[in-house]
């Protein structure tokens, strides 16, 4: 074949691959997880994270991540020359799931702190206390002065966007770079998300999905290292007792959601008690955001009809207002 030929050829396939690809834009639905999708990568070390430089709509309100992929915070631009150096880890609902940048509690905290200190938020979407473990590594290239913690709501969850295996984290194992490379380029296309939508998934019953995410023993031994990395660092480590709001009501028609649910909220009550235990017996700092939850007359989270995990934006401006009570009592 000549290379006339040849180039021809290529051109068309290009072409018939851009309009198939086009086509797939338009016909294609998104759904509540590729919402989530679209700001994730696979990770080799920490099963996924959140993309770097990313700037779009997320869940109602822009989302901004830097470089390294962590979310913008006010505070964040006197981080050099700050004397106190505060890090922010959890998951979603400390990333600032649904609210703009300036109205996660990273950043109305680093509003009411002096010049001196400042605030970073490295909290990642859905991630547990085993991907906490893994991105510490990361944080302490930011030379912390202190690190709150905030894990809880994925550890007792059962799902992962990646991985979706009936494993606990630790059991995950990943797959090769070049292949997580190929996935990540592929999940950004419509087409093989329209074929995919085009044959149903199997249901699966609940009962075959019964494993945690992290069960106690591991969660509380995340945390033990967490703390222990942190200390060899001349880091502050300080816990946090966080909200883990599901609802149990009478909202769902699946009795297995409730169900779900239900569990998942008992086993917060005793996650949370533990890491407080924890924190008690090894002369701790701790932060119990849980009874703010319980005190306030006002609901604090997205949706009581539907996203009842995510703070809004009173529970970021509650939760900023006792995180600042602590730091000035025990920290300025």
């Amino acid at each position: 074949m000549k290379k006339k030929e040849v180039l021809i050829s290529l051109l068309f396939s290009t072409l018939l691959i851009v309009l198939i690809e086009f086509c797939s834009f338009l016909i294609y639905k998104p759904g509540h997880l590729d919402s989530i999708n679209k700001i994730l990568l696979e990770d080799k070390d920490k099963l996924w994270k959140v993309k770097n430089n990313y700037s779009a709509n997320f869940f109602g309100e822009v989302a901004n991540t830097d470089s390294d992929g962590f979310r913008k915070t006010t505070s964040e631009e006197r981080w050099k020359t700050a004397k106190i150096k505060l890090a922010v880890m959890g998951a979603s609902p400390s990333f600032g799931w649904g609210v703009k940048d300036s109205e996660s509690y990273s950043s109305l905290l680093g509003e009411k702190l002096p010049n001196s200190v400042s605030v970073k938020n490295f909290s990642q979407i859905g991630y547990s206390s085993f991907q906490g473990h893994k991105l510490l590594k990361e944080v302490l290239k930011w030379k912390p002065t202190h690190i709150i913690f905030t894990y809880v709501i994925n550890d007792l969850d059962y799902y992962r966007f990646f991985y979706g295996q009936n494993l606990h984290d630790s059991e995950v194992k990943t797959s090769s770079a070049n292949i997580i490379m190929i996935r990540n380029f592929i999940k950004e296309l419509y087409t093989p998300k329209l074929i995919l939508s085009l044959f149903p998934k199997r249901h699966v019953d609940n009962s075959e999905l019964r494993k945690t995410r992290v069960p106690l023993k591991s969660y509380l031994n995340n945390y033990r290292s967490m703390v222990e990395i942190s200390k060899k660092n001349g880091i502050v480590p300080i816990l946090v007792k966080f909200p883990v709001n599901l609802p149990t009501n009478n909202r769902f028609k699946n009795n297995k959601r409730k169900e779900e649910n239900s569990l998942i909220a008992k086993r917060s009550l005793n996650y949370n008690n533990e890491l407080e235990r924890f924190s008690k017996e090894k002369g701790l700092q701790l932060i119990d955001l849980v009874k703010v939850r319980d005190s306030s007359k006002e609901y604090l989270f997205l949706d009581p009809n539907g996203d009842t995990i995510h703070p809004n934006i009173l529970g970021h401006t509650l939760f900023a207002e006792e995180i600042f009570k602590y730091l000035s009592k025990n920290v300025l």
